[in-house]
């Protein structure tokens, strides 16, 4: 039983959000989940793997099933006859589904919390959606940065979609980056002195 997901363009903290969300009902649903390459993902690099497909970069993404397996069965996405509170990929019975990141969209209000294994439910939803974010985007080894004593501080800036957020300037990024800089010195630091003294 196989639930097929088609990629479509958005920014990569989503996609990681609605590919979590399609493997917890996949799971919910005894189904394996697979990423249809042939939609292609538009945050692979061809310069490096020669693909432009999930598994350019990703190790877990299509290990031991891929679209061919679901053999051209039930070519219809999931999509447009769903609405936002119903048990629609619950309750298909067909051995493949194919949903898109709209489907996903349409179905997580009604069964975001339901998504969470019984056996795990204390921990609650955020754990498990870090564990599922975790399982997913396993980076393969040439995604692998070189080990290093020094800690990193990324810092994702949007210049977009301003109807999900009022717009922060790019100086209050930087700000909260150097704030986050400093804490980690103050931390070494006191680290190092703690270490002196315990010697």
């Amino acid at each position: 039983r196989l639930m097929i997901y088609y990629h479509q363009v958005s920014g990569l903290a989503s996609e990681v959000h609605k590919l979590a969300f399609a493997l917890s009902l996949a799971l919910m649903t005894n189904r394996t989940l697979v990423i249809a390459e042939s939609a292609g993902w538009v945050y692979a690099d061809e310069q490096v793997c020669n693909k432009t497909t999930v598994r350019c970069h990703m190790e877990e993404l299509n290990s031991h099933c891929t679209e061919q397996d679901a053999q051209g069965e039930n070519d219809e996405i999931l999509l447009g006859k769903c609405c936002f509170m119903n048990d629609t990929l619950l309750t298909d019975t067909k051995r493949v589904i194919r949903v898109n990141q709209t489907t996903i969209e349409q179905h997580k209000l009604s069964l975001y919390y339901r998504t969470v294994p019984a056996a795990v439910a204390s921990r609650g939803l955020f754990w498990w959606r870090a564990q599922l974010a975790a399982f997913l985007f396993k980076p393969r080894t040439h995604m692998l940065a070189p080990p290093t004593p020094r800690a990193h501080v990324s810092v994702h800036i949007r210049h977009d979609n301003i109807a999900e957020a009022d717009p922060v300037p790019t100086s209050a990024y930087i700000n909260q980056a150097l704030v986050a800089i400093q804490m980690e010195v103050n931390f070494r630091n006191a680290l190092d002195n703690f270490r002196a003294g315990d010697s």
